[in-house]
């Protein structure tokens, strides 16, 4: 009959599985998204004040539209970030 071996650091490989799943499938794309978010942002603000300063637009104001197309660039990354996960687990 064998006998079984078991160690300290038998349930150790699980919990790593959890966590490199959860920063791998949710942690990474959610941080590419607010990069996203950001860049997106920044580049609106910066077109709005530049356009205030050489007077096309009367005064430099950020609406909610802004916030919105700023959403739109967290989730156009956040996607691309999160979907490119799962073609880099069919190639390994």
């Amino acid at each position: 009959m064998k006998g079984v071996l078991s160690s300290k650091h038998e349930g150790t490989k699980k919990k790593q599985d959890t966590k490199s799943f959860i920063l791998k499938y949710i942690i990474y794309p959610i941080r590419s998204g607010i990069g996203g978010f950001a860049s997106f942002f920044v580049v609106l603000a910066a077109a709005k004040y530049l356009g205030s300063i050489i007077r096309t637009s009367e005064s430099f104001i950020i609406d909610a539209e802004d916030f919105l197309l700023s959403l739109m660039g967290f989730i156009l990354v956040f996607l691309i970030k999160f979907l490119g996960n799962f073609s880099q687990s069919d190639q390994s």
